[in-house]
């Protein structure tokens, strides 16, 4: 992690701010197709791990 900056560091794995419920709602709901792929994983465990992981992505993708 040589590459990030102090701040990057700091900040790293993290959210930048507290999202507010307008936010979580656009990044954690879910789209038909962002459902069909989560379901399409074996067990609850791994399709509500995918849904998380697709929130935080688009959580950092949107900043």
């Amino acid at each position: 992690m040589a590459f990030l900056t102090d701040d990057q560091r700091r900040s790293y794995g993290t959210f930048t701010a507290v999202p507010n419920d307008g936010q979580l709602a656009g990044y954690f709901l879910l789209d038909r197709e962002a459902r069909r792929r989560a379901m399409a994983c074996r067990g609850a465990r791994s399709q509500l791990g995918y849904g998380v992981q697709l929130g935080t992505v688009r959580a950092v993708r949107w900043r």
